[in-house]
C-alpha cells in the first residue's frame, strides 16, 4: 500500500460546469470551472512533488466545505453546522466531486 495523498484546495469550491456550444458549433468550458481548474492544478502538483503519475486504482475522499445561507434562520444555521441538514440546492455533488477530479 502507498502513501496517502492529500490535495487542500483553498477558496470558495465552484461546481463543475457543463461544456457550452457556440452558434457556430464551437464548444468550450465555462470561465469559472477553467479557473478553478487552473487553480486546483499547482495545489496537486506541488502535493505530487515529481512523483509519478498513480498507475493504480485509488480511493478518493473529498471534503467541500460550503457556506450556510445567511437567509436561514439562527435555528436552521445551527442544525446545518452540526451537519443535521446538509446542501440541498444546485449544483449538486456530482458536480463538485467532477471538478475535484478533473482539476487535480
Amino acid at each position: 500500500m502507498t502513501d496517502a495523498v492529500t490535495i487542500t484546495v483553498n477558496g470558495e469550491v465552484v461546481a463543475k460546469g457543463r461544456p457550452r456550444m457556440t452558434r457556430r458549433g464551437f464548444v468550450y468550458t465555462p470561465a469559472a470551472t477553467r479557473k478553478y481548474e487552473a487553480h486546483a492544478r499547482p495545489a496537486a502538483q506541488l502535493v505530487m512533488n515529481g512523483r509519478p503519475p498513480i498507475a493504480v486504482p485509488v480511493f478518493a475522499e473529498i471534503v467541500i466545505d460550503l457556506p450556510v445561507p445567511t437567509s436561514w434562520s439562527d435555528k436552521r444555521r445551527d442544525a446545518a453546522l452540526r451537519g443535521d441538514i446538509r446542501p440541498t440546492s444546485r449544483p449538486d455533488t456530482d458536480n463538485y466531486i467532477k471538478i475535484a477530479l478533473d482539476g487535480n
